[in-house]
């Protein structure tokens, strides 16, 4: 088979044309947060940066954009049945580096513990 035919197809979110990520400056002062969020890839550390425009241009690594916003991570944020126990620390813990004057952050999404109460049907 020939590679004319072949179509190159790639998943994820489109990026647009004008934005960039930032990465972490060598000499700058950053914190590692392990905890639960709204959203963001699991187990896979993310560098985010506490501005969401770099030289007139957008960038993707914010604090929102890989997390969620705060209502999101806040506990029962959902309209339906379905509860959502992100209630995240590591969210709040994120948050006040940023308002205190941090500029860079890392942040490791893990996936959340649920309710912490036990199931009656499952007896977990």
């Amino acid at each position: 088979m020939s590679s004319e035919n072949l179509v190159r197809v790639e998943f994820g979110r489109s990026a647009k044309q004008n934005d960039q990520v930032i990465y972490k400056d060598l000499n700058a002062q950053a914190v590692n947060i392990i905890g639960t969020a709204f959203k963001g890839p699991a187990f896979v550390p993310q560098v985010m940066w506490n501005q969401a425009v770099s030289g007139g241009v957008e960038v993707r690594n914010t604090f929102i954009n890989l997390l969620g916003t705060h209502r999101q991570n806040f506990r029962a944020h959902l309209y339906d049945d379905y509860l959502c126990y992100a209630d995240s620390d590591a969210y709040d813990a994120a948050s006040i580096w940023f308002a205190n004057g941090g500029e860079y952050a890392y942040f490791t999404r893990v996936l959340g513990i649920g309710s912490g109460a036990r199931d009656d049907t499952t007896g977990k």
